[in-house]
C-alpha cells in the first residue's frame, strides 16, 4: 500500500549518535605543514551502506514485510507460520513478488535507488556514521595559531604558523563541537607541526650462542622483528621530535636466558635497563626471556639546523 511505501521511505532518515570521532591525515609534502580534519558522527541508517544496485530488492522486501506485519494481515501470516515454515516463506515470497509488480506498475522502479543515492552520498552518509559539514561546527585550536580552512563541506584543512616564528609550537590541540538534539557533542585531536627526525635503531642476540628472537615496538607499534635468531638487524624511524614508549619484547629464548641489545643512532637516547640508566645509546642484558618485556623512554630530539 501507499502508506507501507511512504513509511518506508520515512524510516530511511538517519539517526544520529552522540559521539564526534576526528580522523587527522598530514599533507605530503606541505610546506608549511598541513593536516586534513574530518569529523564524523556514528548514524543508524537502514539504507545508506548498501549496494545501489541491491535498492530496489532490499526496499520491496522491506515493505512486504510492513505488510505482513499489519493488522489485517499479521494473525493470518501467524497462523501459516504455525502450520508450516515452508507455507510462511512461500506467502512471503509471493507477496514480494506483489509488491515487486506493483511497484514497477506505479513507475517507482529506480526512483528508490536515487533517492538513496541523494540521501547517503549527498550527505556523506554510510551504514553506521556520517560526514559532518564543516560549517556545522564549533573550532578552536590551543594555542590559537595557525590557520583552519574548509576546502569541501566535509574537509578541513590547517595550516601550521611558520615553523620559524618565536614560539612556534610542535603540537596544537583542535577541539571541535557539534550542537545535536541531546546537547553538544565534543571531540579533541594533536595536531604536529613539528618535521620529524630519522634515527637508526638496531636490536639482536647479544650472547655467545645466537638462538634468541626480539621483538621491538614504539608506543605500542612495532618497528622491528627479528625474523629468526640474528646477533643484529637494523631499521630507518622517522617520528616527531619529543619522548616516546620503546618496548622490546622477547620472542623465543630456548635455554631461558634471553641475551639481548638494543641501539639508537642520529642523536636519539633511551634512559632505562640494560646498563643504560638517565641516558644512553646502547643497552643490553640477558634478563629477557621469551614472554617478557623490557621498557625504555627514546628521546627524539629536535631536527639539527
Amino acid at each position: 500500500s501507499y502508506i507501507e511505501v511512504a513509511s518506508e521511505v520515512a524510516s530511511w532518515i538517519p539517526t544520529l549518535g552522540s559521539t564526534l570521532s576526528v580522523t587527522t591525515t598530514p599533507v605530503d609534502n606541505s610546506d608549511p605543514m598541513q593536516t586534513e580534519i574530518e569529523v564524523r558522527i556514528p548514524v543508524n541508517s537502514p539504507i545508506c551502506g548498501q549496494p545501489l544496485s541491491q535498492i530496489d530488492m532490499i526496499i520491496s522486501r522491506r515493505i512486504t514485510g510492513r505488510i505482513l506485519r499489519s493488522a489485517p494481515v499479521f494473525p493470518i501470516y501467524q497462523t501459516a507460520r504455525r502450520i508450516s515454515q515452508r507455507t510462511a516463506r512461500e506467502i512471503n515470497e509471493l507477496a514480494n513478488q506483489a509488491v515487486a509488480s506493483a511497484l514497477s506498475t506505479a513507475g517507482l522502479t529506480g526512483v528508490f535507488s536515487g533517492i538513496a543515492n541523494a540521501i547517503c552520498q549527498g550527505l556523506g552518509i554510510t551504514r553506521f556514521e556520517a560526514l559532518v559539514t564543516t560549517s556545522l561546527l564549533q573550532t578552536s585550536l590551543s594555542p590559537n595559531v595557525g590557520s583552519l580552512s574548509s576546502s569541501s563541506p566535509g574537509l578541513l584543512t590547517y595550516t601550521c604558523p611558520d615553523p620559524d616564528g618565536m614560539n612556534a609550537p610542535t603540537q596544537v590541540a583542535l577541539t571541535t563541537s557539534l550542537d545535536i538534539c541531546t546537547g553538544t557533542s565534543s571531540a579533541m585531536a594533536t595536531l604536529n607541526c613539528a618535521s620529524t627526525v630519522e634515527f637508526s635503531l638496531t636490536i639482536g642476540d647479544n650472547g655467545a650462542l645466537t638462538d634468541d628472537i626480539f621483538e621491538c615496538l614504539i608506543d605500542g607499534t612495532t618497528v622491528l622483528t627479528m625474523g629468526a635468531p640474528t646477533t643484529s638487524t637494523s631499521t630507518t624511524v622517522e617520528l616527531v621530535p619529543g619522548t616516546y614508549t620503546l618496548v622490546m619484547v622477547g620472542l623465543a629464548a630456548p635455554d631461558g636466558v634471553g641475551t639481548y641489545f638494543v641501539s639508537v643512532g642520529d642523536g636519539a637516547t633511551l634512559s632505562g635497563p640494560g646498563g643504560c640508566g638517565a641516558s644512553c645509546t646502547f643497552a643490553t642484558g640477558a634478563d629477557l626471556a621469551a614472554g617478557t618485556s623490557l621498557t625504555w623512554t627514546l628521546t627524539v630530539p629536535p631536527p639539527s639546523n
